[in-house]
């Protein structure tokens, strides 16, 4: 049958790819935690450079500085989706829920060109 040992299948499964899933668990668990963290941060408009040059610096640091697994999992097809659209999915719901309607423009703006390419 096709559920005979299926509970054993699928421990053995989980016993084989454990830090796999442990590493996704980690880098959603990071990305809910860095967009909690950035919505406090107040806008600059780009004008303090400094800010920027450290964000970089850091991002440089941990994409070097990583094991290889961990350099996996970042570039993989799902850290790139939670990059790529979590975070502008959480983004876009606080826009929606907000008084001013200029953030709503800018997320507005990020789909329709996120759409076309």
């Amino acid at each position: 049958m096709v559920f005979d040992n299926l509970g054993g299948r699928i421990a053995s499964h989980l016993a084989r790819h454990w830090s796999r899933y442990l590493m996704y668990g980690a880098t959603t668990a990071v990305g809910v935690a860095a967009a909690a963290l950035l919505h406090r941060v107040p806008p600059t408009r780009g004008r303090k450079v400094v800010g920027h040059l450290g964000f970089i610096a850091v991002a440089v640091a941990i994409c070097m500085l990583a094991p290889h697994d961990y350099q996996d999992v970042i570039f993989s097809p799902t850290g790139a989706a939670v990059a790529g659209v979590f975070f502008p999915v959480l983004e876009s719901m606080r826009a929606v829920c907000s008084v001013t309607e200029e953030d709503d423009r800018r997320w507005l703006q990020y789909w329709l060109a996120q759409a076309n390419l």
